[in-house]
């Protein structure tokens, strides 16, 4: 996979709804990863790290097959305390 491709994260609730979506741009995915687990950490929930086709600053969402969820990333342990 190229080294710059766009991700958002995806703030998700408990039972997996939705909640907020940050658009982190164009970075190397082990940027994004670390992005996102800031992200977690903020909004002490699980965040999903996504892979989209473009940067996309619209309010329509994404079609799911055009979304690649990298992973899953719970908040640390410190930023639940």
């Amino acid at each position: 996979m190229r080294d710059d491709s766009a991700y958002e994260v995806l703030g998700l609730r408990d039972n997996s709804e939705v909640y907020t979506i940050e658009v982190l741009g164009h970075c190397a995915e082990a940027i994004a990863r670390e992005l996102a687990q800031s992200y977690a950490d903020r909004w002490r929930h699980t965040v999903a790290l996504c892979r989209v086709p473009f940067v996309h600053t619209e309010s329509e969402a994404w079609a799911d097959n055009q979304v690649e969820v990298i992973c899953h990333l719970p908040p640390t342990r410190e930023a639940r305390a």
